[in-house]
């Protein structure tokens, strides 16, 4: 219950930061997406109200989940993960166990706002499952192309730079196997 808690204040710290890019003009959203994402922050809730957000996480969850699909062939997904976000060192060879739900998208977004990340390169197996976010409407997803993996475990295969300044490492990886939700 406690790792769903943290997770609930990262989405509404995800909400927060989401609509301060919006304020800002660094990203567009519809006046319906903006009133999903302010229902989406809490401030001062009680103990009723964290209990049916953990309960309403829970079923999220599953229904993610749920509702991937095997994919048809070999398929490379990318993450583009700012600095501070990643454990500090990868070695190649590293086994490495993403225990939450992924955003990727099936082609390389190379950050242009000036900060440091690294990118993720995933190689994920035939008939891995996935959820294709391009079968919904615009306003349900964020980015055109967004795949959402499961939890799994994978391989770190390679590490190597290229061109762009601010991108302090490309990690080539491979989806090892699906790992359970920890809920």
């Amino acid at each position: 219950m406690s790792h769903l808690w943290e997770v609930s204040e990262l989405v509404n710290n995800d909400s927060v930061g989401v609509l301060k890019e919006n304020e800002d003009g660094l990203r567009f959203l519809d006046d319906e997406s903006i009133r999903r994402y302010k229902n989406r922050i809490y401030k001062n809730l009680d103990d009723k109200a964290k209990d049916k957000i953990i309960k309403t996480a829970k079923s999220d969850i599953w229904n993610i989940i749920n509702a991937m699909d095997s994919i048809q062939q070999q398929t490379l997904l990318y993450r583009t993960v700012r600095v501070g976000d990643i454990f500090s060192e990868y070695r190649v060879n590293d086994i490495i166990d993403f225990k939450i739900i992924s955003s990727t998208s099936t082609t390389p977004f190379m950050e242009d706002s000036g900060k440091d990340f690294y990118r993720y390169e995933v190689i994920v197996p035939k008939n891995s499952l996935v959820l294709d976010l391009n079968q919904f409407p615009p306003f349900i997803r964020n980015e055109d192309n967004e795949v959402l993996l499961s939890p799994m475990k994978c391989k770190i295969i390679d590490i190597y730079n290229n061109d762009n300044i601010n991108c302090k490492a490309i990690i080539k990886m491979e989806y090892i196997e699906q790992l359970s939700p920890n809920i």
